[in-house]
C-alpha cells in the first residue's frame, strides 16, 4: 500500500477546503467523500471536521476527523474516455481513446450487464490505478 501511494500524484489542502463528492486520501486509500460534518468551535478550540469516504477500489467506508486547518492529501485523478473492446466475465478489455492503449479492468457491480462491445466509458486514473467510473453519454 505504501509503495502504491508513493507513485501517486497528490496535492495538499486543508480539511476545511475538502468538499462533498471530491476525493481525499484517508488511511492510505483514495476515497470519494460522501459526508462532511463540521463541529461548532468552542471558545478554546478550533472547529473540527469529520470526513467520511468510500474507498474507490474496494468500497470500504473510512473516516477521518481533524481540525479545520489541518492539512490532508488529495489525489490528482484524471478522467479519461475509453471504448470497450471485449467482455470476459466480470472484466472488460478497454482501449483508451486518446493513447490507444489496451488494458483490462474489472466491471463495477452497478454496470454489470450494461456494458457491451463498442460502448464508450469514462474511467478514472490515479497514478497507475484505474477504475471504470460510468458509461459515457453519446454527446458527439
Amino acid at each position: 500500500m505504501k509503495q502504491r501511494m508513493a507513485e501517486l500524484d497528490k496535492k495538499l489542502l486543508t480539511m476545511g477546503e475538502v468538499r462533498l463528492n471530491s476525493y481525499a486520501i484517508i488511511e492510505g486509500s483514495i476515497c470519494k467523500i460522501t459526508e462532511v460534518e463540521k463541529s461548532m468551535p468552542s471558545h478554546r478550540s478550533s472547529p473540527r471536521i469529520r470526513l467520511v469516504g468510500v474507498d474507490l477500489f474496494n468500497g470500504q467506508k473510512k473516516q477521518l476527523m481533524k481540525p479545520a486547518g489541518a492539512v490532508i492529501e488529495v489525489p490528482i485523478i484524471e478522467k479519461k474516455i475509453a471504448q470497450v473492446i471485449a467482455l470476459s466475465g466480470t472484466n472488460a478489455q478497454i482501449m483508451d481513446m486518446e493513447s490507444f492503449d489496451n488494458f483490462e479492468l474489472p466491471i463495477p457491480e452497478e454496470l454489470q450487464g450494461k456494458l457491451e462491445s463498442g460502448t464508450e466509458i469514462e474511467y478514472l486514473q490515479a497514478g497507475n490505478q484505474k477504475i471504470i467510473n460510468r458509461i459515457r453519454a453519446n454527446a458527439d
